[in-house]
C-alpha cells in the first residue's frame, strides 16, 4: 500500500474511532441548548412507587430496602420488590419489610429482568417510577431531585448521575465524563438514556418491554423520546456503586451491554432519521463497533508497514498488545497500575468484550437471563483459573473438536444411521443441563446426545437415572452408552464453548437440586469450570447411579480435578491422565450404564 493512501486510509478509521469520545463533545458544545418549557402549576405531591428487581441479591437486599425507606419524600414512598427466581434469602429478607410496607412478588421461575419490571409496573400504583438496582446507594435528595423535572409535562423520564465510591480510579473517571455529556446532552434535547442504577418515568407512559430486553436503561428512555417525551437529567440525583473488583465481572458486563445495544439499535433504527435522536444512537454505534474499527486500523497500518522489516516488527507488536493484554488482564483489578496503563488496558478489555458480544448478537446467542456477579461465599472460596489454564484449555478444546470433526466423521455418521435405523424418533436428543454462566453462577444449556433411549421415555415417569437393564434403553443405545459414543454430539458444545473436553460431569437442574439436599456444595463444581464431555468422576465411576453415596463420590471426584487446575503442571498432568483413562473406558465400556 502507498505511503499516501495508508495514510489516508489509517486518518479516516482514527476519526471514526475517536469520534464517539473526543467529537461527540465538540458536536454537543456546536448543539443550541433547547429552550426550557413552562412548568405548569405545581398540584398535589405525586405518588412514587420505587421498583426493585432482585434476583439473588440477598446479600444487598436489607441495606437497600432499610436505605430506599428512609429516603425523603414529598409522599410516602411505595416500594416493591420482584424476586426473580431466587434461590437464596432475597424473598426471607423482603417479607420481613412487610410490615414496614414493602410489597414482594415472588417469581418462582426466572424470567429476567424485563420480565420482573414488566410485573412491578403493572403493580405499581404509584404516578411516577422509580426503577433502581439493589446494589445502588441513592444520595438523600435523589427522589425529590428526579421527582422536580416532571413539572414539565413533556417530560418522559428522568436520569440521574451515576457514579462510583471510593476508589474507582478510571471507571469513576469515565461514568464522571458520561454524566457530564448526559447533562449537556439533556440541555439540548438529545438525551436518549439513563443509568441502570437510578431513573424515573411516568406510570402512564409505561409500556411493557419485550421480555428479552437486555438494556433497558436505553430502552425505556429511548422508547419515550421516540414518542416525543423529553428525557430529563438530575445532577442533584445521584447514584453509586461499588467499584469493579476484577476486570472478568466487567468483561462480562460489556458483553451483555454490547449484545443489547445491537439489540436496541436495530429495533430502533428508526431513530437515525430524527435529527434529535440520531446524534446519541450514532454515537452509541461507534462506541458498539469499536473493536471493529480497531481491527480495520490494524489491518491498514499493517499493509501500510509491511514492505519494511522496522515497520513489520511496529504492526506484530501493536497485534501483540491489542490481542494479548485482554487475553491476560481479565484478572486485574481495574485500578491497579500506572494510570495510562490501566485506561488502556480498561480500554482494550471493553473492545475484546463488544467484539464477543457482536458474535452473540449475530448468532443469536444471548445468555437468556438477567444475574448479577457470583458474589456467594463458595464462589468467593473458588477463585479464577489462571489465565494460561483457562486459555490452554479453551485451544486444546478447539484442537480436540477439529480432530473430531475430521477423523471422526465416519464414526458420526455411522452411528447417527445406526440410531436411525434401530428406532423411530430423530437422531440427536436434546436435554438441558447445568454449566457456570458468564457471571460464575450455574446456568442451563442445551446439550447433545446420540438418541439412546425411546422416543418420549420419561413421559410417564418423569425425570429419572438409568437403570441397569433399563428398558427404556434401545439395543444400539445400550452399545453407544456401553462405550460412550451417544456423548460424540456433545463436540458441537465443546465448540460453542458451553463444555470443554475434560471438567465435571453436567447435571440436570432437577438432579443437581435434589443432590445439592443431599450432598451441600454440590453444585459447587460448576462455579469455575465449564462441564466436560469426560472428566476425572466420569473415568472413575459410572454415572448412572443416584445415590447419596455416589453423588459425595462425585463431588469429591470433580473437587479433586479443579484443584489441580490451579497450576499449570498439575493441570497437564491430570488432563493427560484422563485423556489415557477415557480411551481405556471407550475400549472396554468401564462404568457405564
Amino acid at each position: 500500500m502507498a505511503p499516501l493512501p495508508a495514510a489516508l486510509a489509517i486518518g479516516a478509521l482514527a476519526l471514526a474511532f475517536i469520534a464517539p469520545f473526543a467529537l461527540y463533545p465538540l458536536l454537543l458544545w456546536a448543539w443550541p441548548v433547547r429552550r426550557r418549557a413552562t412548568p405548569t402549576e405545581p398540584g398535589a405531591a405525586p405518588r412514587i412507587s420505587v421498583l426493585i428487581p432482585a434476583c439473588n441479591e440477598g446479600a444487598h437486599l436489607a441495606a437497600k430496602l432499610d436505605q430506599t425507606l428512609a429516603l425523603p419524600a414529598p409522599r410516602p414512598l411505595e416500594v416493591l420488590v420482584y424476586s426473580d427466581g431466587s434461590t437464596d434469602d432475597t424473598v426471607a429478607i423482603a417479607r420481613r419489610y412487610a410490615e414496614r410496607g414493602v410489597r414482594l412478588i415472588v417469581g418462582e421461575v426466572r424470567k429476567g429482568k424485563a420480565h420482573g419490571l414488566n410485573t412491578l409496573a403493572k403493580a405499581a400504583t404509584g404516578e411516577l417510577l422509580l426503577l433502581t438496582d439493589t446494589s445502588a446507594v441513592l444520595t438523600p435528595d435523589t427522589v425529590p431531585a428526579l421527582a422536580a423535572p416532571f413539572a414539565d409535562p413533556e417530560v418522559g423520564a428522568v436520569a440521574a448521575a451515576y457514579t462510583i465510591r471510593g476508589e474507582g480510579g478510571t471507571e469513576g473517571e469515565y461514568w464522571a465524563l458520561e454524566s457530564r455529556i448526559r447533562a449537556a446532552e439533556a440541555e439540548r434535547g438529545l438525551l436518549v438514556s439513563a443509568a441502570g442504577a437510578a431513573y424515573m418515568v411516568r406510570a402512564r407512559d409505561w409500556t411493557p418491554l419485550p421480555p428479552d430486553t437486555v438494556n433497558d436503561d436505553y430502552v425505556i428512555p429511548l422508547r419515550l423520546r421516540l414518542a416525543g417525551r423529553r428525557v430529563a437529567f438530575a445532577p442533584g440525583a445521584s447514584a453509586s456503586d461499588d467499584p469493579t473488583a476484577r476486570l472478568e465481572h466487567a468483561f462480562h458486563r460489556w458483553v451483555r451491554i454490547a449484545f443489547g445495544n445491537y439489540q436496541m439499535l436495530w429495533r430502533h433504527r428508526a431513530g437515525f432519521l430524527r435529527p434529535t435522536v440520531a446524534p446519541a444512537l450514532l454515537r452509541k454505534l461507534l462506541r458498539t463497533m469499536g473493536p471493529l474499527l480497531l481491527l480495520a486500523a490494524l489491518a491498514v497500518l499493517t499493509a501500510a508497514l509491511w514492505p519494511w522489516a522496522a515497520g513489520r516488527a511496529v504492526a506484530g507488536a501493536c497485534w501483540l498488545l491489542a490481542l494479548g493484554v485482554p487475553l491476560l488482564s481479565r484478572d486485574a483489578r481495574p485500578t491497579a497500575g500506572p494510570r495510562l496503563w490501566r485506561f488502556l488496558r480498561l480500554f482494550l478489555v471493553a473492545q475484546y468484550a463488544y467484539l464477543v458480544g457482536l458474535a452473540r448478537f449475530t448468532l443469536r446467542r444471548r445468555r437468556r437471563l438477567w444475574r448479577r456477579p457470583n458474589e456467594s461465599a463458595v464462589a468467593g472460596q473458588l477463585a479464577p483459573l489462571p489465565t494460561s489454564v483457562r486459555v490452554t484449555k479453551r485451544l486444546v478444546d478447539l484442537a480436540a473438536c477439529a480432530v473430531a470433526f475430521t477423523l471422526g466423521a465416519p464414526v458420526f455418521l455411522a452411528v447417527a444411521l445406526a440410531v436411525r435405523l434401530d428406532s423411530p424418533g430423530p437422531v440427536i436428543y436434546r436435554q438441558r443441563r447445568m454449566r457456570p454462566g458468564d457471571d460464575g453462577v450455574p446456568t442451563e444449556f442445551e446439550m447433545l446426545k446420540f438418541r439412546s433411549m425411546v422416543v418420549d421415555a420419561e413421559a410417564r415417569s418423569g425425570p429419572a437415572f438409568a437403570q441397569q437393564a433399563d428398558p427404556r434403553i434401545t439395543r444400539v443405545g445400550a452399545f453407544l452408552r456401553k462405550h460412550r459414543l451417544d456423548e460424540l454430539p456433545q463436540f458441537i458444545n465443546v465448540l460453542r464453548g458451553e463444555m470443554s473436553l475434560i471438567g465435571p460431569r453436567p447435571e440436570r437442574q432437577t438432579f443437581a437440586s435434589a443432590l445439592e439436599m443431599k450432598v451441600p456444595g454440590f453444585t459447587d463444581r460448576h462455579m469455575v469450570v465449564k462441564p466436560g464431555l469426560t472428566g476425572w468422576a466420569q473415568v472413575q465411576a459410572g454415572y448412572g447411579d443416584a445415590s447419596e453415596r455416589a453423588a459425595r463420590a462425585k463431588a469429591s471426584h470433580d473437587m479433586a480435578y479443579i484443584a489441580h487446575l490451579y497450576r499449570f503442571d498439575t493441570y497437564v498432568r491430570m488432563e493427560l491422565k484422563i485423556v489415557v483413562r477415557t480411551f481405556r473406558v471407550l475400549l472396554t465400556g468401564q462404568g457405564a450404564r
